[in-house]
């Protein structure tokens, strides 16, 4: 079957309706009147909604999908011979696929149907003024809902224009007349003069009278404000510039602390790790020093015991050598003080690691109050300073077991003066 033939048996059966805003209902006898009054209504709307606010529908794009679907249903309409409820659900679908949900169907006949399409968000093409429509529906849908209803009243029907006029007319009702007015001036037209009554027109030109009025007097009070404004302004000029100054400070006292926790950054590391580790070999030390202790202990008393258990023999060996000549108790001082001496380099190693370990973390902790120190504007922390505190804290470690040899402060020194002129 051919398009020809297709359309030729859809309008056979179907016969299509548009319902709009206000119920208003429009009627097609073919699709291709359909589909022409959908095409122009689209190209229509499209010279309108370039000003319509974000999120608002698109009216062009509503008769573009309708349109779609009925090419669809022309196109893919089958020549098998559709029941009535088969022929309006393939119909629906055709729309469903292009976003097109609210479509019901009246039966008229056993074989045909009436299909209709709404759209209440829609203004009726049939309106009188479709320049006015959209300008309501762009600056009233929104936000100002009532008004908008009323302003399409007087569009459809002029007659209101006068009615919303009156005092019994509500607020709404009277701000759309008011817009419908303005409107009209805007496109330099004229509502007739039978539409408003002299009265209401006299009624008008006080309101405007009082209006200007109103702006004259505004205008005074709007140059106090200006003048109160400049105030406001010089005096929060000032106090910005103040809040400014400040700020640079602390930024370039900051950006000072930063660029030296850049250079300082490795040398605390490696304090901390050596902390670390001196701590653990501080116990492992401690232990071993303990351990040799209880060794040692055990050694002497047994050493003694045994010298004591053979005092006969040693003193027989002792009258036909020199060691006669030598007191008996000087073999115990001696064994003691030989344990001793051994006791003492193990305490002293682990003293050692102590102290070590005590230092480490003291250069870590005072290079973190060095740094917050240069953070604080008010810390008296010069540059002429930071050579005696680099001093201090790269200074060579004493271990505690031998003196410092005293080069310890040249070669801080250097560093320091290194850093300072970076």
């Amino acid at each position: 079957m051919d398009r020809a033939g297709k359309i030729q048996s859809i309008d056979n059966r179907v016969t299509w309706s548009l319902v709009f805003y206000k119920n208003t209902k429009i009627p097609f006898q073919t699709c291709e009147e359909l589909s022409v009054f959908l095409k122009k209504e689209k190209n229509y709307w499209k010279l309108y909604e370039g000003d319509f606010p974000d999120g608002a529908v698109r009216f062009s794009n509503w008769y573009e999908k309708c349109d779609a679907a009925i090419d669809d249903i022309i196109a893919q309409l089958s020549e098998e011979r559709l029941t009535t409820s088969e022929f309006s659900r393939f119909i629906k679908k055709q729309f469903s696929n292009h976003g097109i949900m609210d479509v019901t169907e009246n039966q008229t006949t056993s074989d045909s149907f009436s299909i209709n399409i709404r759209n209440f968000e829609l203004i009726s093409p049939n309106t009188p003024e479709p320049e006015a429509a959209a300008y309501a529906y762009k600056n009233l849908y929104t936000n100002e809902k009532p008004v908008y209803d009323a302003f399409i009243q007087i569009v459809e029907k002029q007659a209101w224009l006068n009615n919303y006029l009156s005092s019994n007319s509500n607020k709404d009702q009277h701000n759309a007349a008011m817009r419908y007015i303005g409107f009209k001036l805007h496109m330099n037209e004229y509502p007739s003069p039978n539409l408003i009554d002299q009265e209401k027109i006299e009624d008008l030109r006080n309101e405007i009278n009082v209006i200007s009025q109103n702006l004259i007097e505004k205008r005074v009070d709007i140059n106090e404000f200006r003048a109160k404004i400049n105030d406001l302004y010089e005096e929060n000029m000032t106090k910005f510039n103040d809040l400014y100054e400040e700020n640079m400070i602390k930024a370039n006292a900051l950006e000072e602390t930063y660029k030296e926790k850049l250079h300082l950054s490795a040398p605390v590391d490696y304090w901390e790790k050596e902390a670390k580790k001196k701590q653990k070999s501080f116990y492992i030390w401690l232990g071993i020093t303990t351990a040799m202790c209880v060794v040692l202990l055990l050694v002497a008393t047994e050493l003694v015991s045994i010298i004591l258990s053979q005092a006969e023999v040693i003193i027989g060996l002792a009258e036909v050598s020199p060691l006669y000549y030598v007191p008996q108790y000087f073999i115990f001082v001696a064994i003691i003080t030989f344990l001793v001496y051994i006791v003492r380099i193990f305490v002293k190693i682990t003293m050692s690691e102590k102290h070590m370990q005590a230092e480490y973390s003291q250069k870590a902790a005072l290079t973190y109050f060095y740094l917050s120190l240069l953070q604080n504007s008010d810390s008296g922390i010069t540059k002429e300073d930071r050579p005696v505190v680099l001093s201090a804290l790269f200074s060579k470690i004493d271990t505690g077991l031998i003196k410092s040899d005293g080069k310890s402060e040249t070669d801080a020194g250097l560093l320091a003066t290194l850093l300072n002129n970076k």
